[in-house]
């Protein structure tokens, strides 16, 4: 997979912003880090991430249970199981629905043939 890298700074040091996906690995040491309440900046220096996806990952991947309270938190496995999700939804919503071949009609306008 080929990551597409922009030159950025962060704190004295250059860090690849890169567009791949947190993967199983990354979300373990989030979820180690965060239970020992290592701060969000520290999660993302040591990911070499920005801030800001430490911070959305947390917010949207958190798992709250009203029934057994003390399993609320951050579990990487459930993580990633829940983008995984996010992600099979949004391809749904985003594929346009295949005409079934037999299904076309003609419609003929002033000028032109159409097919629908």
């Amino acid at each position: 997979m080929q990551r597409r890298q922009i030159g950025h700074r962060f704190r004295g040091m250059d860090v690849a912003r890169s567009f791949v996906q947190l993967s199983m690995d990354e979300r373990r040491v989030i979820a180690r880090m965060h239970e020992k309440k290592i701060s969000q900046a520290e999660i993302a220096r040591t990911l070499r991430r920005d801030r800001s996806t430490i911070c959305r990952e947390l917010r949207r991947n958190f798992w709250h249970d009203r029934e057994v309270p003390i399993a609320e938190g951050y579990w990487h496995v459930t993580a990633q199981q829940m983008a995984e999700d996010r992600r099979r939804r949004y391809r749904k919503l985003h594929h346009p629905a295949q005409v079934p071949r037999g299904s076309r009609r003609r419609r003929r306008s002033s000028a032109s043939t159409c097919w629908l």
